[in-house]
């Protein structure tokens, strides 16, 4: 089955999983996404091409910036610090290699909600070309708080959220744009029941009928090398 399933030609699902050793061929037999990880962050883009190409025809990369282009974006007496400007043109060295179209930003907990580190985030967006969409993924105090939904909601940045760890009492984030972080099951287990993978399901046939009739595109990590079986079987079940 391709990765991407089409509802009137305008529903695109990716579905991947961390590895713990960058992509391999053996990766490419049972899925067709594969979002970069920190770790990968240290590849060469030389590398990354190599990746690129060794890829089947149809795989899709979905690239990532260093965390360090927030907490360093105002260390200097630049508008943009010179270790900001170079980790945004390492990542678009990276999206260009890899051909990708969404860059992931995942800062840690220790980037917490501030008004200087709002700024950083939308000087971010604001150079990065618009037609690359930004899935940002904020630990700790950030994803506790409506600012962090408000920002991403007012400056055009995705949300990443775990849907499974969800208030089931509040609607998902909207938009056409949505990216899931699968962290686990129960207890944060990386099992995931039949429960899980029907209210996974569940919840994105929800979100594609509430979409019809539009361009949309859900993205889905799971997020244990484990899980790789179960992000498999539930991509099939579309």
């Amino acid at each position: 089955m391709n990765s991407d399933h089409n509802q009137g030609g305008n529903l695109h699902l990716s579905v991947s999983c961390s590895t713990d050793r960058g992509v391999y061929s053996g990766y490419w037999k049972v899925l067709r996404d594969y979002e970069l990880s920190n770790q990968d962050l240290a590849t060469k883009v030389n590398r990354l091409r190599t990746w690129k190409e060794q890829a089947p025809e149809d795989a899709r990369f979905m690239a990532r910036i260093s965390p360090k282009v927030i907490s360093e974006m105002f260390s200097d007496q630049r508008g943009i610090s010179s270790i900001s400007e170079a980790e945004i043109a390492r990542a678009m060295a990276r999206v260009e290699a890899l051909d990708s179209k969404l860059l992931i930003l995942h800062t840690p907990s220790n980037i917490r909600p501030s008004k200087q580190n709002e700024e950083a985030v939308i000087k971010l967006r604001q150079r990065v070309p618009d037609a690359l969409p930004i899935a940002w993924k904020a630990d700790g105090l950030w994803a506790e708080s409506e600012a962090y939904y408000e920002l991403c909601n007012a400056h055009n940045l995705i949300p990443v959220i775990d849907p499974l760890m969800w208030d089931e009492d509040e609607p998902l984030p909207s938009g056409q744009l949505a990216y899931w972080k699968i962290m686990g099951g129960q207890g944060l287990s990386v099992r995931l029941s039949e429960y899980d993978l029907d209210k996974l399901l569940d919840l994105a046939d929800q979100r594609f009928a509430s979409l019809e009739g539009t361009d949309h595109h859900l993205w889905a990590n799971f997020t244990s090398p484990k899980m790789i079986p179960l992000a498999h079987r539930w991509r099939d079940m579309f």
